[in-house]
């Protein structure tokens, strides 16, 4: 019984952890558009929902096209967090873990015992 509960709690653990890494690389491949001195002072970033909002109007506007954005040091550029937004993401992330592990478990545990 024990041992069980246990078990569970482990893979809750890394169902959550999984789920924190998904959205931490969401945050870190994705990049914000700019092309004036107002958009630089907004910079939305998250995906597949933007939960950050960055002021990077330290940077000068780039002439002509619009350049892409990465997430800035928070020390650097002042951060603004949705947490709603970030429910959400995490949320998403979360079912996408948790689905995949379903399926990758039902998958191993069929080729085990087919053996």
């Amino acid at each position: 019984m024990v041992r069980n509960s246990i078990r569970l709690a482990g893979r809750v653990l890394a169902v959550l952890t999984l789920a924190g890494v998904l959205l931490v690389l969401g945050l870190f491949l994705d990049h914000g558009r700019a092309s004036t001195a107002a958009e630089l002072r907004d910079v939305h970033l998250g995906l597949p929902f933007d939960w950050i909002r960055q002021d990077q109007s330290w940077m000068d506007p780039p002439e002509g096209q619009a350049s892409g954005l990465r997430f800035g040091l928070p020390q650097e550029n002042p951060t603004r967090i949705s947490a709603g937004m970030l429910a959400l993401d995490l949320a998403l992330d979360l079912a996408l873990v948790s689905s995949a592990v379903a399926v990758v478990g039902v998958g191993v545990h069929r080729f085990l015992f087919r053996l």
